[in-house]
Order: C-alpha cells, then structure tokens, then sequence
C-alpha cells in the first residue's frame, strides 16, 4: 500500500499532517505500541534530520508498505554544498551515494562535488553574524553533535537509510521491518 504524499515546505501544520499519515499507515499496517511509535519516529527524525543539514526543507514525503514491511520516502530538491552532501551520505547506512553507482554515476558525482565547492565557500561567510574572522566553532560543535544524535536515533531504528543524491535532488528511503 502507499500512503498520500505530503508537500513539505517548513510548515507546521504538514508536519502535523505527515504524523497523520504516519499512524494512519501504522493502523493499517496492525502496528500498536512500540511498533508505531518507532515508525513515527522515523518519519518525525528523516524530517529533522534533512532539516538540520540544509536548513530548510521543500520535500515530498509518503510511505510504502506491504504488511508489516515499510519505507519512508523522503525526496528534496535542495542546493547543496560539499559539507552537507558529506552530511547526507554519512548518515546513509552504507555512506555511499547510492545514485553514484555506476563509472558514470560516480564521474558525475565528482564533477557535482566540484561545482559546489564554491557555494560551501559563500554560504560560509554569508551566513548570519559569520564573519571572515569569527571563530564559530562552539556553534559548529553543538550543531554537530545534535546532528551525530539524530543521525545515531535514524540508524539504530531503522533496518536501512539509503541517500541518494543527483544534482540538486535529494532522495532519502529508509526501510524499516516489524516482527
């Protein structure tokens, strides 16, 4: 079966309307307790997640199951830089870029890596209050730990988070299957 799709573009009310469609599925599905709560908090941490790492969010998400067998699908159109690209991958189960499979795949890959080595350059030193000689390093290491939380939360629940990343389109299914 296959869940409604959900536009997302940093509302709340889509993500009340996400958690909906989440207990919706898990009600079908027969998921009760534990189950549903960690189906719920799969969706609620791919959001957050995709969230942290580029700051902004312009997604669609819906979920496919069959039985007690599911994957929450997650795809973006999101610019991104070198350091979230790497974000996104290490929080993959494989930490690959499992668009980048093939020789060309991979040249490809290389090539989006190297066109936006100049957006991380920009986004640096135009975020708010950066400038070229502040050290905000405090608030990097607060960030990163949040996102190492999120990331450890993702992959200790779900079976597998596959991330595939082509231009500037992010697709994220993670797999999780019930007893």
């Amino acid at each position: 079966m296959r869940s409604y799709e959900i536009q997302l573009v940093n509302r709340e009310k889509e993500l009340r309307g996400v958690f909906k469609e989440t207990e919706r599925a898990a009600e079908i599905a027969g998921l009760i307790g534990r189950e549903k709560l960690q189906l719920l908090l799969l969706a609620e941490e791919t959001i957050s997640m995709l969230r942290s790492i580029t700051g902004e969010i312009n997604a669609c998400f819906w979920i496919v199951w069959e039985g007690k067998d599911f994957q929450i699908h997650l795809n973006a159109r999101q610019k991104l830089g070198n350091e979230q690209r790497g974000q996104l991958i290490r929080s993959s189960t494989s930490q690959t870029n499992d668009a980048a499979k093939t020789f060309l795949g991979k040249l490809r890959d290389a090539f989006e890596q190297a066109m936006s080595i100049q957006r991380d350059i920009s986004n640096y030193y135009s975020a708010s209050g950066v400038s070229r000689s502040a050290d905000p390093s405090d608030e990097i290491i607060q960030k990163e730990k949040w996102d190492e939380y999120e990331r450890s939360i993702l992959l200790s629940v779900a079976d597998n988070v596959s991330i595939s990343i082509r231009g500037g389109f992010v697709e994220m299914v993670i797999s999780k299957k019930f007893a």
